[in-house]
């Protein structure tokens, strides 16, 4: 042993630690004072050996924000035109990066809601021209509601009524009630409104096409004898594709089926929407709900019966009104003042 280095150096516990496990190492040879050299021998080569450098300081990186304002832009577009009912939903549509909790505090961050309902668009520049001469063409006309007859679809839920008419139904505490999102759980309807008279209120058990609609169309058109009537009346229609599709044009030529059909985005022109509300409103009162179709189509064709033909006649006559207001607005989306009257 190196005695003068042992007496000068003193070793440190650290450098103990490394003897031992050398020590402990080299044990297979069987001679204490031969381990004890090779021990001594490495810690020499240990203190021998360049001390490295401390490493620089450098400035901490910036970390890029893994949603920014493309995301942003990306999950307010998404949540305006459908209803997000969680994060899991949202996500996949805005970025594939990041981890859900970082997605939750962004949207923390910059107010995305969620779990509402579907937002309106605003109607652009297009829409509203037509819609302002649609109704000034039939201001100028001498047409009234009794020359025309309304048809249209609806779904109705079996926990809830459809997003639409859910705020007409339960006001104010319509946010904080489920809402029916579930395609399963509705049933279909199709139905007509003249002045003085209506249709059957027909469930929908097939996915609509042009010829399955006209069908219906015509065996009710000829039930009610509109073909005969003078005037004339004209069939008022949106624009679903069924309605529009040439598929079932020879059906309707054949009954003498005058369309009529309404500008883009406007269900505000159409009176029928409104009996939509009001069937709602009485199916759906106190926060009832239908366990299965069968009792939901029961309790619908009750109210489609018991709807009074004067109120019926009242919605048919305000198409002019409605026109009117449209005008009125320039072309913008009007909430019709017959509506709360009616509820």
């Amino acid at each position: 042993m190196n005695r003068e280095r042992r007496s000068t150096q003193p070793l440190s516990e650290r450098e103990i630690r490394i003897i031992q496990r050398t020590y402990n190492q080299t044990k297979s040879l069987r001679k204490t004072s031969k381990a004890t050299t090779f021990a001594i021998g490495t810690i020499q080569k240990y203190r021998n050996l360049p001390k490295k450098q401390a490493a620089k300081s450098k400035k901490p990186r910036m970390k890029r924000e893994i949603f920014g304002k493309r995301e942003l832009k990306k999950a307010k577009q998404y949540t305006e035109k459908n209803t997000v009912r969680s994060l899991a939903e949202l996500k996949p549509h805005v970025s594939k990066s990041g981890s859900l909790r970082s997605f939750q505090r962004f949207c923390a961050k910059n107010d995305i809601k969620l779990l509402l309902p579907t937002k309106k668009l605003p109607i652009n520049s297009i829409p509203k021209k037509k819609r302002k001469d649609w109704a000034t063409t039939l201001l100028r006309g001498t047409q009234t509601g009794k020359d025309f007859v309304f048809d249209d679809e609806v779904s109705f839920g079996l926990t809830g009524p459809p997003i639409f008419y859910r705020k007409l139904v339960h006001g104010k505490q319509a946010k904080n009630i489920r809402k029916n999102v579930d395609r399963k759980g509705t049933v279909g309807f199709w139905g007509m409104i003249g002045y003085g008279d209506k249709s059957q209120f027909i469930r929908v058990r097939e996915t609509l096409n042009a010829e399955r609609y006209a069908k219906m169309l015509s065996t009710e058109w000829k039930r009610a004898n509109l073909s005969q009537r003078n005037p004339p009346v004209s069939l008022v229609t949106d624009n679903a594709p069924w309605h529009v599709g040439q598929g079932g044009q020879k059906i309707t030529e054949t009954a003498r089926i005058q369309k009529h059909r309404l500008p883009p985005t406007s269900p505000d022109l159409n009176p029928i929407e409104t009996l939509w509300a009001i069937m709602a409103r009485k199916l759906y009162q106190g926060g009832k709900t239908y366990s299965t179709d069968a009792k939901l189509e029961i309790e619908v064709q009750k109210v489609w019966r018991d709807l009074p033909q004067e109120k019926i006649n009242t919605l048919v006559l305000s198409i002019r009104d409605r026109a009117m207001e449209v005008v009125l607005a320039d072309g913008n989306e009007v909430k019709w003042k017959q509506t709360n009257q009616d509820l």
